[in-house]
């Protein structure tokens, strides 16, 4: 059982007691199996917006598309975010979502609904996609660079088929918003030494960073360095 936040468990029970169902998913469930801080409260539900702001008038909607429909309302304090399932149901929803890791859901009771292998994962400290055929990101390409950016906030490896799918579709990282591609980058560079992170999955961050290519296996012709340009320039950022 998961300790839930007061106010978003009256907004759980409330949706609950219109006749619906609603779950607490993302990273406030997954930081909580690993004991780490999070007030990110994201809640997903098949009621219908037109519904919900009858129940909670302050609700705000964020963005309607054919993706995503999102709405945003604060309470005591509280900022919560709803979206409608992604698909017909709970496991479509969690399919649609980013890594396994991310894809874990909570009742209102505060217990755990696993449909596609999270806790395993968080357990063996893997990064993996949720969708396994690697259509999600398409969807999301940015989604390459979180995968980067969870393995050295969290310690964990990426797993081998999920990289595989990463590397083979890293090119439709051109196609995101540079403001986008900035936001990661910086959370990337602020891990724990963040030039071992780089040098591991340089295959899709020199998609983003294209200058660190010629860098890598250039030699140096020095005697008092031993690595090339690039390894050298992943030491200095390490230090």
């Amino acid at each position: 059982m998961i300790e839930i936040n007061g106010e978003v468990k009256k907004i759980m029970e409330l949706i609950e007691s219109s006749g619906y169902e609603v779950y607490l998913v993302g990273g406030f469930v997954r930081d909580s199996i690993i004991e780490r801080e999070n007030k990110d409260y994201d809640l997903c539900t098949n009621m219908p917006f037109d519904e919900m702001k009858k129940i909670i008038p302050e609700m705000k909607v964020m963005r309607e598309n054919a993706h995503r429909n999102t709405c945003v309302f604060r309470r005591n304090g509280e900022d919560i975010e709803i979206s409608a399932f992604r698909g017909n149901n709970l496991k479509d929803d969690l399919l649609c979502r980013d890594f396994t890791i991310n894809s874990i859901a909570l009742n209102s009771k505060g217990e755990i609904v696993d449909l596609v292998g999270g806790q395993k994962d968080i357990e063996k400290k893997v990064i993996r996609l949720s969708d396994k055929s690697g259509n999600s990101l398409r969807v999301d390409p940015l989604r390459i660079l979180r995968a980067v950016r969870f393995a050295g906030v969290l310690g964990y490896e990426i797993d081998d088929e999920t990289y595989k799918h990463m590397v083979n579709k890293k090119d439709l990282l051109n196609d995101v918003a540079p403001e986008r591609i900035y936001v990661e980058l910086s959370k990337i560079l602020l891990c724990d030494r963040p030039g071992d992170l780089i040098r591991k999955y340089k295959e899709v961050v020199c998609e983003v960073i294209p200058e660190l290519k010629p860098l890598i296996g250039f030699e140096q012709n020095n005697p008092f360095h031993m690595y090339d340009v690039f390894d050298h320039t992943m030491a200095v950022l390490n230090n």
